[in-house]
């Protein structure tokens, strides 16, 4: 199979250069360049890859489909990344109709595979607002796990067939994606020779991402269970922000996130609203 890759930019060109250069093996490599930053086309130009620019923020999965329709038409396996992953191990070819997962280090931690379960209710309440995840084999990836999205190998035809979903902009898209390769028996597997790395948070707390947070998550839930999800999600994620305001005020920073986890509230109390009515 012939591997080609997307890279996903919102500004932060050094970010992309160290990302771009982890790939120097891929012969195809298109860089999707949200919000047309000046810094990254400069960046790209540099490393001679190909650049698509879009005018406005259209969200991480929207990206990536454009970045996909993009590559070369010998290109039957993709790998989709943030700029901020750089790619350690690139995985030899895989099963033709595999979903891989990467082991990822985050700032010289030992790579582990960042998964957690889908939430339904029971999975939810267990590992969100209890905090207890529950630490899944490779065995039960296709049953009811999912991976962070911030570094997949796929085959283009199941991102053809199955492209990541537009609507939710960011957060709970790449559970969201998941969940819908579950449901058509699509395989996944964690790869040990597909290592990447990332930097750790910044420790920013943007207000419309939290907002984001707490309402995809009801997207989400009536997504999966319909508009009686909201009976129960608006009050799960309720819970959920309020055990993060604890773990807050246990390590004293409480104050400098305090208005993130009313803006995640916010999310989650408008998605209720939103999506009780049958909105998109």
């Amino acid at each position: 199979m012939t591997l080609g890759a997307v890279v996903v930019a919102f500004r932060d060109p050094d970010s992309v250069v160290r990302s771009l250069e982890s790939l120097c093996a891929v012969e195809d490599v298109v860089v999707v360049n949200v919000c047309a930053d000046p810094d990254v086309t400069a960046a790209v130009a540099a490393l001679g890859r190909v650049e698509i620019q879009t005018f406005e923020n259209v969200g991480y999965g929207a990206a990536v489909n454009i970045g996909v329709a993009s590559l070369a038409p010998a290109v039957d396996e993709v790998m989709f990344l943030n700029a901020d992953v750089q790619v350690q191990q690139i995985p030899s070819n895989g099963a033709e109709s595999a979903v891989r997962i990467p082991l990822q280090s985050f700032g010289g931690s030992r790579p582990e595979a960042d998964l957690h379960s889908l939430p339904t209710p029971g999975a939810f309440c267990r590992e969100w607002i209890l905090g207890r995840p529950h630490r899944h084999s490779r065995r039960e990836m296709g049953r009811d796990a999912a991976a962070n999205g911030a570094a997949i190998v796929a085959p283009r035809d199941v991102l053809r067939s199955h492209p990541l979903p537009t609507e939710y902009f960011l957060y709970w898209e790449e559970t969201a994606w998941f969940w819908r390769l579950r449901d058509h028996q699509i395989m996944k597997q964690v790869e040990d020779d597909f290592v990447v790395a990332r930097r750790p948070g910044a420790g920013e707390f943007p207000l419309l991402k939290a907002r984001l947070l707490g309402r995809n998550l009801v997207r989400l839930a009536c997504e999966r269970y319909g508009r009686r999800a909201v009976v129960l999600y608006v009050p799960m994620g309720t819970a959920w922000v309020m055990r993060l305001v604890l773990s807050d005020a246990v390590q004293g920073r409480l104050r400098q996130r305090v208005r993130y986890r009313i803006e995640m509230l916010r999310g989650v109390m408008s998605g209720g609203f939103t999506f009780a009515r049958g909105a998109s």
